[in-house]
């Protein structure tokens, strides 16, 4: 499957950067921000509705475990709160 990072041209992002999701693209394309496999998951879940005990009881961990990679995710995509990244996660491909 072809993440949004693989599958943009960036020699044309160089050209639209006052494109906002274009710069947050590109900035993400070259700072290659990679979340963990259970951040990802984490972030997946909650995206589904999943509380973080849900999600804890899924992935067979502590909830604290769910809230320390979401915290985690959200350090590393630069997001607000949970609803934020989810929303860049969602739009940088990180997740489906």
């Amino acid at each position: 499957m072809t993440t949004t990072l693989e599958a943009v041209p960036f020699e044309a992002i160089a050209e639209t950067r006052s494109d906002p999701l274009a710069r947050e693209l590109y900035r993400a394309w070259r700072h290659r921000v990679a979340l963990t496999n259970r951040e990802r998951d984490c972030v997946a879940w909650a995206a589904e509705g999943k509380t973080e005990w849900e999600s804890a009881a899924i992935l067979g961990i502590a909830p604290k475990t769910v809230e320390s990679h979401l915290i985690a995710a959200r350090r590393k995509l630069n997001a607000a709160n949970k609803v934020h990244l989810i929303a860049k996660a969602l739009r940088l491909g990180i997740i489906d």
